[in-house]
């Protein structure tokens, strides 16, 4: 079981929100009924001056379906509206400025657009707004025929970052050019600041990817109110081949040797990025677009090519042997030949025994899988308070039957503070009483498992608001603390994991503000929360960070848990940088959560679902099996990889098993298979004159045999990766 935070404007709920937020007042929509006394609403809309703005749109949604509730209402010219609407229910009030000015014949809003909750029964009716000046930017973007894409046709994940790596909650609010004519997207960004604008697009030749434009590095700000029209894909393409240029002259610098041909895709890509410099509207899409694609191609091999060199560099290490006869004296011409019988390195995987059965777990074992992710969410282990299913857990997710099979495991998700996997009993407890339960039901399962269960998952998505109930920050650092006091008390030795959602710019913040009118002031970008890990004196040992990249899911709603949504796909060198990033902080990084699917339904993209070079298949998905494992294996700090799920059943990404809902496996079975066989060492050598040889060969456990003559020696040495180490076999005479 698993819950996505990454913010997707893809399901169908938050395309009407989207679509009704670009309306302009001449648009009416379904009236929301209510037969309950009805409410009358009133404010003043103004900036912090007291001036109010040439006009603002007043719309009304009711919070049950996003529907329009009320015809909207403009503002007059002192800037104050007032509406009546049924009561009995929440209305999220969104307020659009209009501030008569245009540029290039788009109509410029001048101020942010601001946001809303009106509670069923609060008694203050009086919703007065402060404005606050914004320059607005607007982004045309064309399909494929050369039309312009508009604003409430927009699909997929698109957000606002301030250039520090938080998401804002700027919205896409749409620039129209007057009465009758439809929006583009535009963002109004306050003036004196900066941001980023990250969108998803389709690229042809390339996929369905989400790109940052970023001016060159600069971001994009003004010190005036105004406008300013951006061709969109000229400036993503501004973007990507300036990534391009600075990697190459990074890793150049570092001593990489870098294959000619991505030199050469630079120049091709720069050449196509000047010839859309004399273009307009579509054909300079067009030309940038073909920009993009050569550079992202060449991004990604560059980061693959960087990787070829880095595996050596990190996964393996050294060992001197050194043969002596009897007399103690070097053994010259002794062969030694080693065999790799396992890895340092865990190649994980996720799911239950009851699902998959022991022949899925065979199966991956076969393949080099060594490390299993086994799930102790609340709900599932202790379902009614002190009653801990300890059967459920020995023999349905398996512990005790997976442990003798001999895989070193992961318990995941101690603390997910869903509320659909958080039981009632929790939910009514004071803080004080849920802090306690958390200790001592962790306690339980350490002082039970310990002998089995190597890691624990301490706490997962807890960066973010949907995986932390109603708690504070501070409450949610305490239970993190909590439950680390209880596994440190119970088994020392284990290592403690915190893991976190693939939203690496708290960008599912302004999910929260668009469905609830509130801000979110709880959500924290990745490298945030970590960072306020360290302030905050949590001692954990493991960097967890889920990195699904594209497809669709529609698990919870199978479960009746929500709708379908769609997984943006980002490109490996992104991914790459995010590793890197990752890296800084100085401890071991466990890709806790990745998959992609095997199947692509046309439908799937009008929820956003990303792809990656085609539309998912099962070429598509073992090439990126291929190319992730490839990037993730090489990073420094990157000591684990687990893919969700072993088979289609019951998979979190539709067809993302390595295995169909048979157990039969798929092509990014045997891709997986043969990377980790690649990354196996055997051979032997002959020792010289000092009776030495050196193996060098990736982290693990090693059978090693020498002869010599008719006499041998047969024992297990181990290879640490980046060290170089020695042993002494000493072979007895005869």
């Amino acid at each position: 079981m698993k819950h996505l935070t990454t913010c997707s404007n893809s399901t169908k709920r938050n395309k009407k929100l989207f679509f009704i937020i670009a309306l302009t007042f001449l648009l009416t929509g379904t009236l929301a009924c209510s037969t309950t006394e009805s409410l009358v609403v009133s404010g003043v809309v103004s900036d912090a001056d007291g001036t109010p703005p040439a006009a603002a749109v007043i719309i009304l949604l009711s919070t049950e379906d996003y529907d329009i509730a009320v015809d909207p209402v403009m503002t007059d010219e002192f800037g104050q509206y007032q509406f009546e609407l049924p009561g009995g229910q929440n209305y999220l009030q969104i307020v659009v400025p209009l501030s008569g000015e245009t540029s290039e014949d788009y109509n410029l809003h001048g101020y942010t657009s601001q946001l809303s909750l009106i509670s069923v029964g609060s008694d203050d009716m009086i919703h007065n707004f402060t404005l606050i000046p914004c320059h607005d930017f607007i982004l045309e973007s064309f399909d494929s025929e050369g039309a312009l894409i508009l604003n409430d046709d927009w699909i997929g994940l698109r957000f606002v970052d301030d250039t520090a790596g938080i998401a804002t909650e700027d919205l896409f609010i749409g620039n129209d050019k007057g009465e009758g004519t439809p929006s583009v997207p535009g963002v109004c960004i306050p003036l004196g600041q900066t941001r980023r604008f990250f969108v998803q697009r389709t690229i042809p030749n390339f996929g369905s990817i989400v790109l940052m434009a970023d001016n060159d590095g600069a971001g994009f700000t003004a010190g005036a109110k105004g406008g300013t029209v951006l061709n969109l894909e000229y400036e993503l393409a501004r973007t990507q081949i300036t990534r391009l240029r600075n990697n190459l002259v990074a890793y150049q610098t570092a001593g990489y040797k870098i294959p000619p041909a991505i030199d050469d895709e630079l120049v091709k890509a720069e050449s196509l990025l000047s010839q859309a410099d004399s273009q307009t509207g579509a054909q300079q899409a067009a030309l940038s677009d073909q920009a993009t694609s050569k550079a992202l191609w060449a991004l990604e091999n560059l980061e693959l090519a960087r990787a070829e060199h880095d595996i050596p560099r990190y996964r393996t290490g050294g060992l001197t042997v050194t043969v002596l006869d009897a007399a103690s004296a070097p053994l010259s011409g002794a062969t030694v030949a080693y065999t790799q019988t396992n890895h340092d390195f865990l190649f994980g995987i996720f799911d239950t025994l009851e699902n998959t059965g022991i022949k899925g777990y065979e199966l991956i074992q076969l393949a080099g899988i060594n490390y299993l992710t086994t799930g102790f969410y609340l709900s599932e282990t202790e379902p009614e308070q002190d009653q801990i299913s300890w059967d459920y857990i020995d023999h349905q997710i398996g512990v005790l039957d997976l442990d003798e099979m001999g895989f070193t495991l992961k318990a995941h998700a101690l603390l997910a503070l869903w509320d659909f996997a958080t039981p009632d009993y929790l939910k009514e407890m004071s803080f004080d009483e849920v802090n306690k339960e958390v200790y001592d039901h962790i306690s339980e399962l350490v002082e039970r498992y310990r002998d089995q269960i190597d890691i624990w998952n301490v706490i997962n998505e807890a960066h973010g608001r949907s995986a932390a109930l109603d708690f504070s920050r501070e409450e949610i650092t305490t239970l993190t603390q909590t439950g680390i006091r209880a596994i440190r008390n119970h088994d020392p030795d284990a290592r403690i994991i915190i893991n976190s959602a693939f939203d690496w710019y708290g960008e599912s913040r302004q999910m929260t503000l668009m469905t609830t009118g509130q801000s979110d002031d709880f959500t924290l970008s990745v490298p945030a929360y970590l960072d306020q890990l360290v302030v905050d004196g949590v001692n954990y040992d493991v960097i967890g960070q889920q990195l699904y990249n594209g497809g669709y899911s529609d698990i919870f709603t199978q479960w009746g848990l929500g709708d379908p949504f769609g997984i943006p796909t980002w490109d490996l060198s992104h991914i790459s940088a995010l590793l890197d990033q990752l890296g800084e902080y100085g401890q071991p990084v466990h890709i806790t959560e990745q998959s992609v699917p095997s199947t692509w339904e046309p439908g799937w993209a009008q929820y956003g679902a990303g792809w990656r070079h085609n539309h998912w298949d099962e070429e598509m998905q073992a090439e990126y099996v291929h190319d992730f494992y490839t990037l993730a294996f090489s990073k420094e700090r990157v000591e684990a990889i687990t893919w969700w799920c072993i088979n289609d059943s019951n998979s979190f990404i539709n067809t993302g098993g390595l295995l169909d809902e048979d157990n039969n496996p798929k092509q990014a079975y045997f891709a997986l298979r043969d990377l980790i066989a690649g990354w196996t060492t055997a051979g032997k050598g002959e020792t010289n004159a000092a009776g030495q040889v050196t193996i060098r060969g990736y982290g693990g456990e090693y059978d090693l045999t020498v002869t010599h003559d008719d006499q041998s020696w047969r024992g297990t040495v181990h290879i640490w990766e980046q060290q170089t180490n020695e042993f002494n076999i000493q072979i007895p005479g005869d």
